[in-house]
């Protein structure tokens, strides 16, 4: 999963010049501006040790790093290791299976880690970390720290370690699944396939059975013609993208090599590397990385230079919406509109979510580093940070980055690894300030009703105020559909929902410090804003015209408050899309144990009050200030239906979520993590 994985690239030359990189000797408590080293002996005062290959978890609170620095245990070969903020503690990753396992004998990396830093994909070529393992080549693992085990995830049909090298790890939120690059020939039940071009595999490890992902679109898809690799999954498992320089996977006739995107389920294979548009023009891509919610996919395109901007084709970042067939150009300077540098970018990561992308640059794109570094790239609010500024280490470029699930956490390698608070707390400190990630919904007042001392009023003024009425009504019919239809993952806010948001059958379990696992009390009311005084005059109109626009007025803002009471309420898991809840919207440090079947909950009502009968028609005489009592109705109705669209955009939260009302049918796949 992109969001918690490094970019994987570079990794045997980043292993290599472990043992050229001296340690930097830092007190320590080291942290500079939310900077942390995390390549370093277990303890608060552990040693900060040579380190490369970053990954993180979902939650920004375990960080994997490959090093081969003597301090550590098994220090040597480059071995895999983690270390888990909240506890101050370094693990060894790559040991034998058993609690206490042997230190690998042959060099690790690559780490992957699953949503809570459990479980820890890697690559190694050790030979001892399992008793089957007799290829002689590197082999893909799975260790789960809690359990002590060590398991071989890239294994011939038939057993034991594949007849061929098997690489760059990716692992799904809950641990289940992991994708791979291999040239192993025996990965798949049958006759050994003709020896060729490395393939993308993934590896169901709860049913032992390993599917080809680098295939033409279909269930029996013919295999890429050419080489594929660099994988990235989603958080549930289901979609993969991968880089391939096949010609055979879907797209024009001499398109050049790029990045696509497997749907597991639905066996579909497309292209991701690609112009704006559902058919935009082919771009050459590598490097991808998938959202957690399977999205969004950032990846590296080689697109031509402006004219009389250099001949080469430059290798830049973009995001590539897979549904919406948008693609959005990342690596560029602050600002929405910020300036292309034509300097290379690469090693892009993305955030669960797909608003956050992190890469390296060696432009300077935020004013703070004429060398480049690695930058966040906030692509709703169009913002972009240097996220490797005022390191320990001083000039070494710094490389690798890997972002956790909400975007706060960037991990990222220059000599040693560390990992910056690049958002903040929910309240939104940090370099990018994009205010919090659940951001609260303030009512916005209404401008002042104007009028002169007296008025005339016209048919078609009165239509305009209808219309305006209309106008509301229709928005808080949307809002209801909306509710109606049940939310979906894109209406949940990030990490917004805490144990007591479950009922019984499903069990959660806490991992490190547990004071992040405070569920908000209540969720903030909503309420219109308050409305400013008009003035008088006088008009004649009759009383039935006014009253139609009263009448509409009154409909709508009833409207408006039995949905803010549906809202204010609290809303059940009826109302919840099954599958929606995943790794990322849990609050941090939540794991799900366990989910048993339970009735589902009704989901709530709106419910509308009726309407309170009129006066007969007839000819009155009233002042503008009577009038305006019919324009302020109107007005209330806009704005409460305001509020409520805006507190939906924002994002629910596990605040406006009744006390144990998510069941099992809740969950996406992949989010429950054994014991």
């Amino acid at each position: 999963m992109s969001s918690a994985s490094p970019a994987r690239r570079r990794v045997a030359a980043g292993a290599a010049a472990l043992g050229a990189l001296g340690a930097v000797a830092l007190p320590a408590a080291a942290a500079v501006d939310d900077l942390i080293v995390v390549s370093r002996g277990t303890g608060a005062s552990g040693s900060p040790v040579a380190a490369a290959a970053p990954a993180i978890s979902e939650d920004g609170g375990t960080v994997a790093f490959v090093s081969a620095a003597p301090e550590l245990i098994g220090g040597g070969p480059s071995q895999v290791y983690v270390r888990v903020v909240a506890d101050a503690q370094t693990i060894i990753v790559s040991r034998a299976d058993g609690a206490h396992g042997n230190a690998g004998n042959g060099a690790s990396q690559a780490p992957s880690l699953t949503t809570g830093g459990r479980r820890v994909a890697f690559t190694s070529s050790a030979s001892n970390l399992v008793p089957d393992d007799r290829n002689g080549a590197p082999d893909v693992f799975v260790r789960d720290l809690d359990a002590g085990t060590t398991t071989l995830v890239s294994r011939a049909a038939a057993g034991g370690s594949a007849d061929g090298a098997s690489t760059r790890p990716s692992i799904s939120a809950g641990g289940r699944y992991v994708a791979f690059t291999s040239t192993g020939r025996d990965l798949l039940p049958g006759a050994p396939a003709p020896r060729g071009p490395s393939q993308v595999y993934v590896r169901d490890l709860q049913t032992g059975q390993t599917a080809l992902v680098s295939r033409a679109a279909g269930a029996g898809g013919a295999r890429a013609d050419a080489a594929s690799g660099d994988p990235s999954i989603s958080a549930d498992g289901r979609l993969v993208a991968f880089a391939s320089s096949a010609g055979n996977l879907g797209g024009p006739a001499g398109a050049p090599p790029g990045v696509f995107v497997r749907d597991l389920d639905r066996s579909t294979t497309v292209r991701a590397s690609r112009a704006a548009g559902a058919d935009g023009e082919p771009i050459r891509g590598s490097e991808p990385a998938i959202s957690g919610d399977g999205r969004f996919v950032a990846f590296v395109g080689a697109v031509p230079r402006p004219s009389g901007t250099g001949p080469v084709p430059q290798r830049e970042v973009f995001v590539r919406g897979v549904a919406t067939g948008t693609t959005e150009f990342a690596s560029r300077a602050d600002g929405r509109e910020g300036a292309r540098t034509f300097l290379p970018s690469s090693d892009p990561v993305i955030s669960a979510d797909g608003r956050f992308a992190a890469f390296r640059s060696r432009a300077d794109l935020s004013g703070e580093s004429a060398g480049g570094g690695i930058y966040v790239r906030d692509l709703r609010d169009g913002r972009t940070a240097l996220a490797s500024r005022a390191t320990p280490t001083g000039g070494t470029p710094a490389v690798e980055p890997a972002m956790s699930g909400d975007g706060r956490f960037v991990a990222f390698a220059d000599g040693q690894v560390l990992r910056r608070d690049v958002l903040g707390p929910r309240e939104g400190r940090g370099p990018l300030a994009p205010g919090p990630l659940c951001a609260p919904v303030e009512p916005r007042p209404a401008p002042p009703v104007r009028s002169s001392a007296r008025i005339t009023v016209t048919r078609a003024q009165l239509l305009i105020n209808q219309r305006i009425a209309q106008a509301a009504i229709r928005r808080l019919n949307a809002v209801q559909a909306r509710l109606d239809g049940g939310l979906g993952r894109a209406d949940i806010c990030g990490y917004g929902i805490g144990p007591r948001d479950f009922a019984p059958p499903v069990d959660t379990r806490t991992a490190g410090s547990t004071a992040a696992l405070a569920d908000a009390a209540d969720p903030a009311p909503i309420a219109a804003a308050p409305r400013k005084p008009g003035a008088g005059g006088a008009v004649r109109l009759t009383a039935d015209q006014l009253r139609v626009n009263q009448r509409i007025g009154q409909a709508a803002v009833r409207r408006a408050n039995a949905l803010a009471e549906r809202l204010n309420g609290g809303l059940t898991g009826g109302d919840i899309r099954d599958g929606a809840v995943d790794g990322g919207t849990l609050i941090s440090l939540l794991r799900v144990t366990r989910a048993a079947a339970s009735p589902a909950p009704a989901p709530s009502r709106t419910v509308i009050a009726p309407r309170r009968p009129g006066a007969k028609p007839g000819r009155i005489r009233l002042s503008a200030a009577q009038l305006q009592v019919s324009q302020r109705i109107l007005q209330a109705a806009v704005r409460r239906a305001n509020v409520l669209v805006r507190t939906l955009e924002a994002g629910i939260t596990g605040a406006q979520i009744k006390d144990g009302s998510l069941t099992a049918a809740d969950l996406a796949p992949g989010v429950v993590e054994a014991g």
